[in-house]
């Protein structure tokens, strides 16, 4: 029997502390309500804090996510560029810590923001950052970077084989344009994509599922049509504040 389970960042704010606090949690989508908390160790210098950013599985059930280390605020202090550090960190199955990436060894200084990242084909993580994608190995070490020709990257996504796609608005609104992977450059665009702010993800064969405001599309690539698939369901926050569902609520274990 499978399950599925939705993987999110929940911050709640602590009265007595007067901290927000951040949490990794599971939720079962068979029964909802029974949410995890679970445990990601990272080593980080005292005085120091660390939040979480992207994540995503690859299909060996390794979580590779986004590390954010700053300095805790001390008033009258000043910081340094070099004292906020990104990282790349991935976990084994059992989430136990396998090796960090510090980022600012990785991208350009121009490009220090991660804003997508997705597991592709072929054992590799994609990154991307303003118009350039980073591609990493499954041992943290960068293979290659591919420039993309447009002025930013919305979001990456990818087909269940493999397929690597940038999601960027278009002349005509929203748009997939894949990358060949193998050549490093862009291929075929697909339009006719609906207008979302939330995640695309990997469908059945041949297709994208596409989070719209109150409907879950699939699109099928083949044709470059999209079907609207029903309302999506609403889950309950944890708590007061905020929570945020981030890129892992297709995963399948």
């Amino acid at each position: 029997m499978h399950l599925f389970y939705l993987y999110y960042i929940s911050y709640t704010y602590n009265e007595s502390t007067q901290q927000s606090e951040e949490a990794f949690v599971r939720r079962s989508l068979d029964t909802l309500e029974s949410a995890e908390t679970l445990n990601l160790s990272v080593d980080i210098p005292e005085g120091f804090t660390s939040s979480m950013g992207e994540f995503v599985f690859d299909k060996e059930d390794n979580l590779y996510c986004i590390k954010h280390v700053s300095p805790v605020y001390v008033e009258g202090k000043e910081y340094e560029e070099s004292d906020y550090k990104t990282y790349l960190v991935k976990y084994s199955a059992d989430l136990q810590e396998v090796w960090s990436v510090d980022l600012a060894e990785v991208f350009t200084e121009e490009n220090r923001y991660v804003q997508s990242m997705i597991a592709g084909g072929e054992d590799k993580i994609y990154l991307s950052s303003n118009n350039v994608i980073y591609v990493m190995d499954g041992s943290g070490a960068l293979v290659k970077t591919i420039t993309v020709n447009t002025d930013w990257i919305n979001s990456l996504t990818a087909t269940s084989d493999g397929r690597v796609f940038v999601v960027q608005y278009g002349n005509t609104g929203m748009e997939l344009v894949e990358v060949d992977t193998t050549k490093d450059v862009m291929g075929e665009t697909f339009k006719n994509i609906p207008d979302t702010n939330s995640e695309i993800r990997a469908g059945r064969e041949g297709t994208l599922l596409v989070a719209g405001f109150s409907k879950l599309y699939e699109y099928d690539l083949a044709t470059n049509t999209c079907t609207a698939r029903g309302i999506v369901k609403r889950i309950r926050k944890e708590s007061k504040g905020r929570t945020q569902a981030n890129a892992a609520y297709d995963r399948l274990v």
